[in-house]
């Protein structure tokens, strides 16, 4: 397995997430998944990956969802999404403070 983690917010935090952030965000993280498997020495070489999305509250991850659906199957690829809702309550992970 391989794995990649990033998280879902918008600026200033609390905003809402729009679907094209959305859409962006997954597209991007998709394709350097794809990348990264595709290019993985053949000792390392794994058949799935997982991408974490940390959601700034349940909005950003409804949002995600709703992104991810819209995604076609060649874009997914053999990707397992997990979405986890922190609701704001660890700013820390959205900044640099």
């Amino acid at each position: 397995m391989g794995a990649n983690v990033t998280r879902a917010q918008s600026y200033p935090l609390g905003m809402t997430y729009s679907m094209d952030t959305a859409t962006m965000l997954l597209n991007k993280k998709l394709g350097d998944i794809k990348l990264s498997s595709a290019n993985v020495s053949p000792a390392d070489k794994w058949t799935k990956q997982i991408l974490a999305l940390l959601a700034w509250d349940s909005q950003a991850a409804d949002t995600i969802q709703q992104a991810w659906m819209g995604l076609s199957a060649d874009v997914k690829a053999d990707t397992i999404v997990v979405v986890t809702a922190t609701d704001g309550d660890d700013t820390f992970i959205y900044t640099n403070m």
